[in-house]
């Protein structure tokens, strides 16, 4: 169940994506790409233990825009109020295991301006929602984020609207 929903709804992330970008740009798009539970699972898998990285299991010329269809996970060890914002590109959450805090907008206590356009440090005045497997986190550009309070692993399908095609998302 979770696998097809997983496979619908990146699908729909995508085909979306594509068909508004297909209206703005001249060049031709691909009509829909897909990517299955068991490639992003493979990724993950390839991935290691990193927990603060997500991967990309499918980039999608869109129009202006690139799709990316990435897996990511995050641990206990690694959660904090160390959060990051991104000037490039929007993300969109969707947990497919585990449960934790997710922290979004507020401002950065001593921001670091980092490569790729990358703004990190502590998050403060957040609003913090407790997620779970089946929660949906709609994350606009420059938007500070984090999580906390992992209960041991939090898994999730990342979906990157990357602004503008020729700009490649920020590590």
């Amino acid at each position: 169940m979770v696998r097809s929903f997983i496979a619908v709804f990146a699908a729909m992330s995508v085909g979306s994506a594509v068909s508004v970008a297909a209206q703005q740009a001249a060049a031709p798009v691909a009509p829909g790409t897909y990517v299955s539970a068991a490639e992003l699972m493979d990724v993950l898998k390839k991935a290691g233990d990193v927990p603060t990285i997500d991967t990309t299991a499918k980039t999608v010329p869109a129009g202006p825009n690139n799709v990316l269809v990435n897996i990511g996970h995050r641990t206990k060890a690694g959660a904090t109020m160390v959060g990051v914002a991104h000037a490039d590109f929007t993300e969109v959450y969707h947990v497919i295991e585990g449960a934790g805090t997710v922290t979004t907008g507020g401002t950065f206590l001593n921001p670091e301006q980092r490569a790729g356009g990358n703004t990190r440090g502590t998050i403060q005045n957040g609003v913090s929602r407790r997620i779970t497997v089946g929660d949906v986190v709609v994350i606009p550009v420059a938007t500070p984020h984090t999580f906390s309070d992992i209960e041991s692993t939090v898994v999730f399908l990342n979906i990157r609207i990357v602004h503008g095609q020729g700009a490649q998302p920020p590590r």
